[in-house]
């Protein structure tokens, strides 16, 4: 497992769907892999985890 620190201050207000979009966007990483990813907020007393540790879907899978 990787864990991954964000170089810049987040927002500490912001939603799982924009954590997401800021790891594909600027750490340019799946949201949905076996990583861990730190953010921190501007005051340096707060933090938000994120992490999944299963894959939410089977890319093997064909319909």
């Amino acid at each position: 497992m990787k864990f991954y620190f964000c170089p810049e201050y987040v927002n500490m207000q912001k939603g799982i769907d924009s954590l997401c979009g800021f790891i594909r966007s600027n750490l340019m990483r799946d949201p949905f892999s076996n990583e861990v990813f730190i953010f921190m907020g501007r005051n340096k007393k707060q933090i938000k985890i994120h992490c999944c540790p299963i894959k939410l879907f089977n890319s093997s899978i064909t319909y």
